[in-house]
């Protein structure tokens, strides 16, 4: 067993010629391809299909949809990239990453959602919520909230560049804090 734990460390891949930020980049390279593969595999799996069989968009809307599958699906894996990777850092261990993820996705939802409907916070303070990329989403697509949503929802009533701001906060955050744990780390 200590072989193993050993023999994963990330610290011993440093010991070698390769640098940190190359070893991060491919890093994040992998992480962010299996992302992209549940984000927008899918979804273009079913465009094809649909195409396929006559059920689909017309051959002037497809290259639209297209992008904007590509360009939602890129904003939920980035951001869920930059969480993984952000928290695996700060964990050897796996289990301890998976629940703190999950807090992470869970926790600032319900706290922010108290905080501006029952405390009277600001609107821009449910940036704070995961859901940032969700609602990015949404509005790529051109989705409009149900009036009843757009009272309770503070997401739905900031505007798409305070949005994409949230999302790239999250998104730079993780960053951060992978890139300073790995910057930190002996070599071996």
């Amino acid at each position: 067993l200590e072989f193993r734990r050993v023999l994963f460390r990330s610290d011993l891949y440093l010991a070698g010629p390769l640098d940190r930020n190359r070893y991060l980049a491919a890093k994040w390279a992998s992480v962010l391809a299996v992302m992209l593969l549940m984000t927008t595999a899918p979804q273009l799996f079913m465009l094809a299909s649909y195409s396929l069989e006559g059920a689909g968009p017309s051959a002037r809307d497809a290259p639209r949809l297209v992008l904007e599958i590509v360009v939602a699906g890129t904003g939920i894996a980035l951001f869920f990239t930059a969480l993984a990777m952000g928290v695996s850092s700060l964990t050897t261990r796996r289990a301890a990453a998976a629940i703190a993820i999950a807090l992470l996705v869970i926790v600032p939802n319900i706290v922010v959602s108290v905080l501006v409907q029952d405390a009277g916070a600001p609107d821009e303070l449910a940036l704070l919520q995961p859901r940032v990329s969700d609602e990015l989403a949404w509005r790529i697509f051109g989705e409009q909230h149900a009036a009843e949503e757009v009272v309770q929802d503070p997401l739905a009533r900031l505007s798409t560049e305070l949005v994409v701001a949230g999302l790239a906060g999250w998104i730079l955050v993780g960053a951060l804090v992978c890139w300073y744990r790995y910057r930190r780390l002996e070599r071996s």
